[in-house]
């Protein structure tokens, strides 16, 4: 059975880079027993894409990405990052066939700072992100969706 895996993230000069792994099996052993540790499969399976810029915002360091990728290849990468004012969440949408997309700021309440986001894709590449969020007072969970073909969706 034919699936993606996210087999590398990579920091360089503090900007985030994804890197994809089409195989057949499994992504090439990273040696370390990690994410990447690879179950089998013959090494002329495995074709690794080259790492992709998902951030531009070159205000503050990207940090704690997530992603999520569904059988058919479309991937969602969500991640916080200053804005010079506070710590927001954005992400970028990956598309079989096609590549990333553009980053999109998905949170936009800056009463207090956006940390540890969290995404999940369906099979029909609809996506949900949350993260936890001060108003002052207390944490809260927050959320925001992707919808397939539209894009996300803005909360009131």
């Amino acid at each position: 059975m034919s699936h993606l895996m996210m087999c590398g993230v990579q920091w360089a000069h503090r900007l985030l880079l994804v890197s994809l792994c089409l195989t057949l099996t499994a992504c090439p052993d990273d040696g370390g027993g990690g994410a990447g540790s690879g179950s089998g499969g013959s090494a002329a399976a495995k074709v690794w894409g080259t790492a992709a810029l998902l951030e531009t915002l070159n205000v503050g360091g990207a940090q704690d990405p997530q992603i999520a990728i569904n059988a058919s290849g479309h991937a969602v990468a969500v991640w916080k990052q200053s804005d010079g004012a506070a710590m927001s969440v954005y992400a970028n949408y990956y598309t079989a066939g096609t590549g990333w997309g553009t980053a999109a700021l998905i949170e936009t309440d800056n009463a207090g700072e956006a940390l540890d986001p969290q995404v999940a894709v369906d099979a029909s590449g609809n996506a949900v992100a949350v993260w936890e969020q001060s108003d002052g007072t207390r944490t809260n969970i927050l959320a925001n969706r992707y919808v397939a073909g539209t894009g996300w969706a803005r909360r009131p």
